[in-house]
């Protein structure tokens, strides 16, 4: 016998001789544990239910001047501009946004400066947060807010 092979059963025996050794398992506490009944006074807790409903319409409906003061959350088509006033300071300024699309999970910003972001989750020069509520591939519902 090679010395891998007396290893190998040298482990079994002891692996053997700690299994013989051991006690049962004594079931009889889980037996004698009274089994929990419902209280009569309990009911049910209601679940959690969202803030807003995804269908929901946008909260300032598609009335894009409502961001100018860059908090709103508006309904766009492709190809709408949303205007910021001088509340959302960042450099370079973030003082308009545009839809360049609109698709489920992908939506299209141009942002200052000719950057294009797609994503339903955007930071913009640390000053603005989008984020797209839900997009079918026509409009989406957008809620702007300054970036904490």
């Amino acid at each position: 016998m090679d010395s891998r092979a007396r290893a190998i059963v040298a482990t079994a025996v002891a692996v053997l001789s700690l299994a013989a050794c051991a006690r049962p398992a004594d079931r009889s506490v889980a037996r004698e544990l009274p089994t929990p009944t419902p209280s009569r006074s309990s009911s049910p807790s209601p679940s959690p239910s969202p803030a807003r409903p995804t269908d929901a319409p946008a909260a300032d409906g598609s009335d894009l001047s409502a961001c100018f003061d860059g908090t709103c959350e508006v309904e766009v088509k492709t190809g709408d501009v949303i205007r910021f006033g001088e509340r959302i300071r960042a450099t370079p300024p973030v003082d308009r946004i545009q839809i360049v699309s609109v698709a489920p999970g992908n939506t299209g910003f141009l942002l200052p400066g000719g950057t294009i972001a797609y994503g339903t989750n955007i930071t913009v020069n640390d000053a603005l947060h989008i984020e797209v509520i839900r997009a079918d591939g026509r409009r989406a519902v957008i809620r702007f807010s300054p970036a904490s």
